[in-house]
């Protein structure tokens, strides 16, 4: 015991010191957005072309991206996997060899169950999961923090195929809409999408070797004809960005599937407040935990596990910022008419499960971003050493 508890009046000898508090009560629950793990997904792709000369030479954003989302969804279901819920684990059979670049394989294996500060056992859940089709339902006030939370694997598909039709037709604009079927209803109203709809991005014109890469592995302007619908599995376009990434000379890789467990990173119980004071300039291609923001917990946490929260962004607070809405899937004119509706509904994530204590805010920090931090953390050979 440290000498602040010894110097307590009552701390004496007593005939019975046999007294002593435990956790108590069931485990609880809570979730995570994956809202911080796009912005690493490009920042790799950056650290990656300029280790590896021929990476983006071949392999364009876009599949990368879809590679390590489709990790991400493997992840999420070998943690359903010890839930014993109800999902094809069969799948991850094509996923068990491919390799990602350690820090997204860190951060997907950040995510799972842990034992707070207070010894209180606590199972992640996935409120957020695609139904048969790939997605979560046409995009509402809702649902529409689910698309918020995790990308839906028919974005990520999309997106693919909106670069395909755009190096075809460089006239279109490269700001594509979802499927009709996924369309707010609000329709005109609500505008286009934003990279706050995970998974979503402006289309790219792709070179000779990123369209024959895409077009090699079934991927058109139409479909990427995927042998699994709900995830919008393409085992040979996975293994294809797969060898691109085991042969980027200076960029250490994991196989997580190697080293898998169920339990996750203390990283995912601190969470971020985005600073208030702050002018939104509105932009389709920043995300909402890209900005100026401050860190909370509710208990004092080590400089590493502080420092591994503000890069992963697991748990993020959604707010209004000077009249504007900034974390909506679609812009809604400039984020100024997000519907009420959508609003009340904008930490959904945040709140799930048993997080009340966990959303004190105790102990923060100063108004930092977290860019520097995350370039800092991006794969080097001198992780390794």
């Amino acid at each position: 015991m440290g000498s602040k508890v010894r110097d307590d009046p009552m701390w004496q000898e007593f005939e019975d010191d046999g007294l002593e508090l435990m956790a108590y009560g069931r485990s609880r629950k809570f979730a995570v957005t994956l809202e911080g793990l796009q912005p690493l997904i490009d920042q790799t792709y950056n650290a990656l072309s300029i280790e590896s000369r021929y990476f983006n030479t071949f392999v364009p954003l876009s599949a990368f991206s879809y590679y390590v989302w489709s990790m991400a969804y493997a992840r999420i279901v070998s943690l359903k996997k010890y839930e014993r819920l109800d999902v094809d684990y069969d799948l991850l059979h094509s996923y068990q060899a491919l390799a990602l670049p350690l820090t997204i394989g860190d951060y997907l294996r950040s995510i799972g169950n842990i034992k707070d500060t207070t010894g209180t056992d606590y199972e992640v859940g996935f409120p957020a999961w695609p139904n048969e089709h790939g997605h979560f339902g046409r995009v509402s006030a809702e649902n529409h923090y689910m698309y918020e939370a995790l990308a839906a694997p028919v974005v990520i598909a999309q997106r693919m195929q909106q670069d395909v039709a755009y190096t075809r037709n460089p006239q279109q604009s490269k700001n594509w809409n979802l499927s009709a079927d996924l369309v707010p209803a609000e329709g005109e109203s609500a505008g286009l999408p934003t990279v706050n709809c995970l998974g979503w991005a402006p289309a790219a014109s792709l070179n000779t070797n990123h369209k024959e890469f895409l077009e090699s592995a079934g991927v058109d302007k139409d479909s990427i004809h995927p042998s699994l619908h709900k995830l919008q599995l393409n085992s040979s376009l996975l293994c294809k960005v797969n060898r691109y990434v085991q042969t980027a000379r200076g960029v250490p890789t994991i196989c997580i599937f190697k080293q898998e467990s169920e339990r996750g990173s203390m990283a995912q119980m601190p969470w971020q407040k985005r600073c208030h004071e702050e002018t939104v300039s509105f932009s389709r291609t920043n995300h909402y935990c890209e900005n100026i923001i401050s860190e909370r917990c509710f208990t004092l946490t080590h400089r590493r596990i502080a420092t591994a929260a503000l890069i992963t962004a697991f748990r993020v607070e959604k707010d209004e910022i000077q009249g504007a809405r900034p974390y909506c899937a679609y812009d809604f004119g400039e984020y100024k008419n997000v519907p009420d509706a959508w609003h009340q509904t904008r930490n959904k994530i945040f709140n799930y499960g048993d997080t009340e204590i966990w959303n004190r805010s105790t102990y923060r920090t100063a108004y930092t971003t977290k860019s520097n931090a995350r370039e800092n953390w991006l794969p080097s050979e001198s992780r390794m050493k």
